[in-house]
């Protein structure tokens, strides 16, 4: 009995590794690359752009590495203390988790410049995993890291659920998180492979959501902060920025259908359900 319920947790778990999961999504052929269902010719694309983020960021680019390496002209993910691997074609940085620290806020800035480098010619590989909505992390203007800091903890200790959380997030990152990481990358074409660690797996709250529209609004995030009492909580200048946000005196996270996601898809490649299905045939 034992043995059996250790082969199937452990087929359960193998299911959802990028060593599994990646080569279904990526190949190199003799006339260019293959993302998902799209065959991408050499002189179709300029650069071949990588930025990633999560605690399997690193796993997924080592996997992505082994199969396109000498086609990326540049790369940085950033994956949890501890969690870093060798990697030849992309930079691999470490940062705080479950609460954000300077070298998240570093990482997360590194990112974003890459991004911005990347032209209509070019390809731009989003590597997102779970834990990216601490490791990636920026503030809002004239807003500290110690403020986001302090929010987050606050999010963390009051019972709010993962999605809850990812909506208030979300509302305080002006660049990267909620569809904003596909608006620093517009207009290249941007390729999201995303491992889930959301029950429901919906694509606006993994990670925040920083390659997908997002449906949620300032007012959202603002019910939720009164909702766990924490709206009294907020430092000055987070408090600043939901209130013009709520005035609309700062444009709201991209939304279905905005231009900048009219070159970017999303593939989610690992889930809880496809864990439970391996572990359904073992």
């Amino acid at each position: 009995m034992r043995s059996h319920a250790l082969t199937i947790f452990h087929e359960a778990v193998q299911s959802v590794q990028p060593h599994y999961l990646i080569p279904k999504y990526v190949a190199r052929t003799a006339a260019g690359l293959q993302f998902g269902n799209t065959a991408f010719r050499h002189d179709e694309y300029r650069n071949l752009f990588v930025v990633g983020a999560g605690k399997a960021s690193a796993a997924m680019a080592r996997e992505l590495e082994g199969i396109v390496g000498p086609q990326i002209t540049d790369g940085v993910v950033v994956t949890k203390y501890e969690h870093a691997l060798p990697l030849q074609y992309i930079q691999c940085r470490e940062a705080g988790h479950p609460v954000p620290d300077e070298a998240g806020l570093r990482a997360g800035e590194e990112i974003v410049g890459l991004l911005k480098k990347a032209g209509a010619k070019d390809l731009v590989l989003a590597l997102i995993s779970g834990g990216a909505s601490a490791l990636l992390v920026d503030c809002p203007p004239g807003a500290t890291l110690q403020d986001v800091r302090r929010v987050f903890s606050d999010l963390l200790a009051c019972g709010a659920d993962i999605t809850e959380m990812n909506i208030v997030r979300k509302h305080l990152s002006p660049g990267i998180k909620g569809g904003q990481l596909a608006n620093s990358a517009y207009p290249a074409t941007l390729i999201s492979f995303i491992l889930s660690d959301v029950p429901g797996d919906a694509l606006e709250s993994i990670a925040s959501g920083p390659t997908v529209p997002d449906p949620s609004t300032f007012a959202d995030a603002w019910n939720i902060l009164q909702q766990y009492g924490l709206h009294t909580r907020l430092p000055a200048p987070i408090l600043q920025w939901m209130q013009q946000g709520l005035q609309q005196q700062i444009p709201d996270t991209p939304k279905p259908g905005d231009a900048v996601f009219g070159h970017t898809v999303n593939y989610l490649v690992g889930t809880n359900q496809i864990a439970l299905q391996a572990a359904q045939e073992a």
